[in-house]
């Protein structure tokens, strides 16, 4: 009876542990694979003068549109308020890339230090590449030119990798 109870405890102790392994194994296959999801790069096109890589950081600026008050009187001569869109404007484009042997940001702030205006606005585009490669989201700008380029400080010995700032002033964006 002892060697009976030991078999029905064995068997119901190898039963719970299959169970538990089955679990385990179930629930490893309903999750989804580990993923850097959110992890993403971005690619800059400047008609045709694209920097060489290593963006990190972009800033896009936003749209927005001053309030214009209008007084006016119903029918009954009751005072009211409208609100209309005014003057439109664009925030800034800011862009950080590592520093290498690329030195496009700092030729095309040049241009606009020579006077060349002109020549040195561009049409371009800022792409969110996911960490499969996919394209997740496209920004469109008009006529961007460099407003300020600034240089990360550099410290003897440091391990914090030097990098470029270019600010971009343009005349509206989309998303496409």
């Amino acid at each position: 009876m002892t060697h009976l109870r030991r078999t029905s405890a064995l068997i119901a102790v190898l039963a719970v542990l299959g169970a538990a392994i089955f679990l385990a194994t179930t629930a490893d296959q309903a999750r989804p694979a580990p993923t850097t999801a959110g992890s993403y790069h971005y690619k800059l096109t400047l008609g045709g003068h694209e920097p060489a890589g290593g963006i990190f950081r972009l800033t896009l600026g936003a749209s927005s549109n001053e309030v214009v008050l209008h007084a006016s009187a119903d029918d009954q001569g009751k005072a009211r308020v409208q609100k209309f869109p005014g003057q439109l404007s664009w925030g800034d484009v800011t862009v950080r890339r590592y520093i290498d042997k690329d030195h496009s940001f700092a030729d095309w702030r040049q241009e606009v230090v020579d006077g060349k205006i002109n020549d040195a606005r561009r049409d371009g585009s800022i792409e969110m590449i996911d960490w499969q490669g996919e394209t997740v989201a496209t920004w469109s700008f008009v006529r961007a030119w460099p407003s300020r380029y600034a240089v990360s400080s550099f410290s003897d010995g440091s391990t914090s990798k030097p990098y470029e700032t270019i600010t971009l002033a343009h005349e509206g964006f989309v998303r496409r």
